[in-house]
């Protein structure tokens, strides 16, 4: 049976919800990435609120490094281009319950299992090097 690994990367929008900046989807047949996408922002920053606007700074500059002005997938093609590469798997698995119930708004009928909720640890620097050793 398919299964893919989506991870997602979020900024705040204007109403203070988490809106997907970056998805990515890795497929378990062959082993690859499947697919990774960066949107354009839906509206101009200007927009957000300051509280916003440091929360997406925050992120940007220490989490995932995408400001909110990059992209190049109009933000309205959000929801179908993430259908579109989740579409043919039974089992999509994401790390956060966050991530999980954005992605279960997209694709409502889709089994999305939360890996924290399996036992995943985090990820962590101890964690790394022993695997580059």
């Amino acid at each position: 049976m398919a299964y893919a690994f989506a991870d997602i990367q979020m900024l705040r929008d204007a109403d203070g919800e988490y809106l997907i900046k970056e998805f990515s989807v890795y497929d378990s047949r062959w082993d690859i990435r499947r697919g990774s996408v960066i949107f354009a922002p839906p509206y101009a920053e200007i927009i957000l609120s300051p509280q916003q606007r440091k929360h997406n700074r925050y992120a940007s500059n220490y989490i995932h490094g995408l400001p909110w002005n990059t992209g190049t997938i109009p933000y309205y093609a959000c929801h179908g281009t993430v259908r579109a590469l989740t579409d043919d798997f039974a089992y999509k698995y994401v790390k956060g319950e966050e991530k999980k119930r954005l992605l279960q708004k997209i694709v409502p009928d889709a089994l999305i299992i939360d890996i924290t909720v399996q036992g995943c640890p985090r990820l962590c620097m101890r964690t790394i090097i022993c695997l580059l050793f």
